[in-house]
């Protein structure tokens, strides 16, 4: 099944999500007219960009206006900030090169990334799908975006805060009332997504975890690892096995490989249970201010184990 529909060209990936609506009542300018016109310097205005001759700007997406800068460079392609025209609404939008594929396996990835997507939609704590399409060489996600940074970026200001005003004693960290706040919603968002949804992140991290203008998070980032449905799901016997090309601490030794080179690709099998693991050490940063430990110390542990 899989083989046909990447050898097919003229397939088009099926929209998983209604169109991009937004009611009337939710329409807003965000910013001044001469804003507007300031901003527009920015962008892409033509729907094929090809000026550079880089296979992640071909084929823009109709109806929105993209920054040129890029908010992430991934394998398969980048996410960029963006606009609707229609709306001037600011929305995040990954553009997935399919040239970047080397096998039926990352083109399936994304399926279930997509897929993932569809079913956590109208959970609170999740960034929503707005629309998703597939135009020539490259796959498009639009999400909403979520103007105050991720957890990673809140932390590293605090750090950066306290170095400058020389806390030594008493470094500032994360309130106590936010912490509760972040872990509790962040634990009941997972919740939802292994028991109702059949679904895991398997990439829990304070730059997967970001806030909204009303400062409420919203997860992002989540692994397409493991999918297994109302249909098919099954217990922790069911794996399945992912390329990564680096250690992250964030991630139980269980999905190391025992190869000594890290930067050769390795295989991790993944479980439900892990992101348990990842929850821990993101609580234990968030009241510290640190890590419980680094790769170096972790992997002596995990080899002398």
């Amino acid at each position: 099944m899989w083989n046909n529909l990447i050898s097919n060209s003229s397939y088009s990936l099926p929209n998983l999500v209604d169109p991009f609506v937004i009611e009337s009542n939710q329409i807003r300018r965000q910013q001044h007219q001469h804003d507007e016109k300031h901003k527009m310097n920015r962008f892409h205005h033509d729907v094929d960009v090809d000026n550079d001759n880089n296979d992640d700007d071909k084929n823009i997406l109709p109806g929105y206006l993209l920054y040129d800068d890029r908010l992430h460079e991934g394998r398969f392609g980048c996410v960029r900030l963006g606009i609707h025209r229609l709306t001037m609404v600011n929305v995040v939008v990954k553009i997935i090169n399919k040239n970047r594929f080397k096998d039926e396996f990352d083109y399936r990835m994304i399926c279930a990334e997509i897929d993932a997507l569809k079913h956590l939609n109208h959970h609170s704590n999740i960034a929503r799908l707005l629309q998703f399409d597939e135009i020539g060489n490259n796959i498009f996600i639009v999400q909403e975006y979520c103007s105050r940074g991720n957890l990673d970026s809140y932390i590293e200001k605090i750090l950066y805060e306290n170095e400058i005003n020389h806390h030594h004693e008493k470094n500032r960290l994360l309130s106590i009332g936010d912490v509760v706040r972040i872990f509790t919603d962040l634990v009941e968002c997972l919740t939802f997504v292994q028991e109702y949804c059949g679904i895991y992140h398997g990439a829990i991290k304070p730059a997967n975890i970001l806030f909204d203008h009303n400062n409420q998070i919203k997860l992002i980032g989540f692994c397409p690892t493991y999918l297994f449905g109302q249909n098919n799901r099954q217990k922790s016997e069911n794996l399945i096995k992912l390329q990564y090309t680096e250690y992250d601490v964030y991630q139980p030794p269980e999905c190391w490989s025992s190869s000594s080179s890290s930067n050769i690709k390795r295989y991790r099998i993944y479980l439900p249970t892990l992101d348990v693991w990842s929850c821990g050490i993101l609580l234990y940063e968030m009241l510290t201010n640190s890590k419980p430990f680094t790769i170096g110390t972790l992997m002596e542990k995990f080899n002398n184990f």
